[in-house]
């Protein structure tokens, strides 16, 4: 299981998230383990609102040095 010092890694990262058809933009802003699996809490970068969605539906760019 994943620890808070793991989780918080992925904390201001940003990526693609698709839904369908759709690539929108976005930032982590905060993450946990539910029922065994990372969720993501992301908010688009241009735009409003935000969604927790499974780790594995966020294109992350590569975390910095």
């Amino acid at each position: 299981m994943m620890g808070a010092a793991e989780l918080v890694k992925f904390i201001g990262r940003e990526g693609d998230l698709t839904v369908g058809e759709l690539t929108i933009r976005v930032k982590v802003t905060d993450a946990r383990v539910q029922w065994g699996d990372v969720h993501l809490k992301v908010e688009p970068i241009s735009g409003s609102g935000e969604q927790w969605v499974k780790d594995y539906r966020v294109s992350l760019d590569k975390a910095a040095a």
